[in-house]
């Protein structure tokens, strides 16, 4: 078994409007309105210590698989996977943290599109395929 984190914000409403911005604001690729319908369409939305939708709220982590935690570099939730990723580490969970340089929210869309998000893309299949019983297609 092994953990993807892609979005790893793990409060989301707690601090939103301050990471988006105001109502309207394109940060990074993400808006105050995109994250709220993210964390509308969470499991557990209403409850802000749920450890199973804010793992970052979980008393003990260090009984968790191998984890990659892969933020963007401008993202405004980027300092989230950071903090989670240092957790993990704390908890002397395997994690690899990895940030995407130049790439903005929601970069991984574009793998077809760019080489830069493919790479990213590439990395993730190699981290799956290392952690995972058999090899990852890739696309």
């Amino acid at each position: 078994m092994t953990i993807k984190t892609m979005h790893p914000d793990m409060r989301f409403l707690l601090d939103a409007r301050e990471k988006a911005g105001p109502p309207g604001t394109d940060v990074a690729g993400l808006t105050l309105e995109g994250m709220i319908m993210f964390r509308a369409a969470y499991p557990g939305a209403e409850d802000t210590e749920d450890a199973y939708a804010m793992p970052i709220k979980a008393k003990d982590l260090g009984r968790l698989p191998p984890a990659l935690v892969h933020t963007a570099e401008p993202d405004p939730i980027r300092d989230d996977g950071r903090e989670y990723a240092a957790r993990l580490a704390q908890a002397v969970v395997w994690v690899t943290y990895r940030e995407a340089r130049g790439m903005i929210h929601g970069f991984l869309r574009a793998r077809l599109a760019g080489p830069g998000a493919k790479a990213e893309f590439d990395a993730i299949c190699r981290f799956l395929g290392e952690h995972l019983d058999g090899p990852v297609g890739r696309t």
